[in-house]
């Protein structure tokens, strides 16, 4: 043992940067220093254990993992920031989905490290502050905060001048086209930070400016922050709370009512004008079609969605 160079060897590998005191420091780059040589000895051990029980399984299926990942994509997570989330080098994701030249023909990887499998399959699905500020996010939380807050008398005007909001990105969030996670992540903080409070009338311009966002509102059934559950913002299938519309004690929607909206909207009527035509919001016709098992009136909201 006292014949063995203990000097730390340095990783030389132009991609990964081993750390001295692991297993693959040990094994790929030849460094017999003390913590290495502990972390092959600890390697060693589990290994003789786990063969003993015959729970040896050093590589498994990779199949979980890549579905994972390519979950944490459609979600706004790519591979390279899914790797960080998980604590492993990027040169050992990347065969797992595109593969790599110079092995197998190019083919991904079906078999890999169950430590590493176990590492990507950990990451959680991505909240909107996890995502980078130009991912493209569902824009229905986004909407709704905005909806609620010209209910309570902001215009949209006003909202993007006092925040330093993108006025045109306001206006794509209400006309329910996807937006950008930076913007839904700046609408959420000045939903949070306005909170139930009413837009000031301090003189005959705010006042106007107050009484024509509520009467926008109030024709297209948005409904002010208080009348909302939490939970229930970002959820593009929750219902939306139950609110009686002008003239009628009803405050559910009827088979008929979806039938007119839809309608409306294959004959090229805007979704919120044609909601409103019928007397309620976009998040009624929703509601009123998860309950009613309209698949037909759901797979219409999703096209247009796609299209706009």
């Amino acid at each position: 043992m006292r014949a063995v160079d203990r000097t730390p060897k340095p990783c030389l590998h132009k991609v990964a940067d081993h750390q001295h005191g692991e297993y693959v420091t040990a094994k790929l780059d030849g460094c017999r220093c003390w913590p290495c040589t502990k972390a092959t000895a600890a390697y060693n051990a589990t290994r003789t254990r786990a063969q003993a029980y015959g729970t040896w399984t050093p590589f498994v299926s990779t199949a979980p993992a890549v579905a994972h990942l390519r979950a944490l994509s459609a979600a706004g997570m790519g591979w390279k920031r899914a790797a960080r989330a998980a604590g492993v080098p990027e040169s050992s994701v990347y065969p797992l989905l595109y593969g790599r030249p110079d092995r197998d023909g190019g083919a991904p990887r079906t078999k890999a490290r169950k430590v590493l499998v176990d590492a990507i399959l950990a990451v959680p699905m991505p909240s909107i502050d996890d995502l980078g500020a130009a991912v493209v996010v569902d824009g229905t939380g986004t909407r709704r905060r905005l909806e609620a807050l010209i209910a309570l008398g902001w215009s949209v005007n006003r909202l993007a001048a006092d925040h330093g909001l993108d006025r045109q990105a306001l206006d794509s969030a209400l006309a329910w086209v996807p937006i950008h996670a930076a913007t839904a992540r700046a609408v959420r903080d000045m939903f949070e930070t306005i909170g139930d409070t009413r837009a000031p009338e301090t003189d005959r311009w705010e006042k106007t400016s107050a009484a024509r966002a509520r009467n926008r509102a109030a024709a297209r059934g948005w409904l002010p922050p208080a009348e909302w559950d939490p939970a229930d913002l970002d959820d593009p299938y929750a219902d939306a709370p139950a609110r009686e519309t002008a003239g009628s004690s009803r405050t559910g929607r009827t088979a008929a009512d979806l039938d007119e909206w839809a309608h409306l909207v294959r004959g090229g009527v805007n979704p919120d004008e044609a909601a409103a035509r019928c007397g309620v919001g976009m998040d009624a016709i929703i509601a009123a079609a998860g309950r009613h098992d309209r698949d037909d009136v759901m797979r219409l909201i999703r096209q247009v969605r796609a299209a706009a």
